[in-house]
C-alpha cells in the first residue's frame, strides 16, 4: 500500500516552501495547487494557500517531516538553498500536513479510509474550509 502525503502552506510562504522542498530533494515546484476559502463565492477569490499531494511518499521523507514538526530539522546548509533556519522553521510551523495511512500515529482521531490520494487531498482541504481555485 502506498502512502500519500498532503501538505498545505499559506500563499505568503510559497517561495520558501518550494525552496524547502527543493532542499529536501523534491524539486523546485512542489506546491502547485492553489486553494481558496470554500465559502468565498466571489468571481476571483483570493488564493490563501497552496497544496502539495505526493502520491507515493518515501518513508525516509515522511520521517524527516515528522521530526521537523517535532522541532528537529535535518542537517542541511539552508543558506546554500537561499533560506535561513528561521524561514524554514516558519514554513514547518505554519504548514498543515496529513499522511494516509499514518501507521506511526499514536492516536487516530477517526479511522478514514480514503479512496486514493485525490480523495485524501479533498478530505484535508475540506476539513480546513478550503477548495481548489478554479
Amino acid at each position: 500500500m502506498s502512502t500519500s502525503l498532503v501538505i498545505l502552506i499559506p500563499s505568503s510562504l510559497i517561495d520558501t516552501a518550494n525552496a524547502l522542498g527543493n532542499a529536501l530533494g523534491l524539486g523546485l515546484h512542489n506546491f502547485t495547487v492553489p486553494l481558496t476559502p470554500a465559502d468565498d463565492d466571489s468571481e476571483t477569490p483570493e488564493v490563501t494557500h497552496y497544496g502539495l499531494l505526493h502520491q507515493a511518499a518515501d518513508p525516509v521523507f515522511l520521517a524527516t517531516m515528522k521530526a521537523a514538526q517535532a522541532g528537529t530539522l535535518p542537517g542541511i546548509d539552508w543558506e546554500s538553498h537561499g533560506m535561513t533556519v528561521e524561514q524554514v522553521a516558519e514554513v514547518i510551523e505554519t504548514m498543515t500536513y496529513s499522511i494516509d495511512p499514518d501507521t506511526d500515529a499514536e492516536e487516530l482521531e477517526e479511522s478514514v479510509s480514503h479512496a486514493g490520494p485525490s480523495a485524501h487531498f479533498q478530505y484535508v482541504i475540506r476539513g480546513l474550509g478550503l477548495r481548489v481555485a478554479e
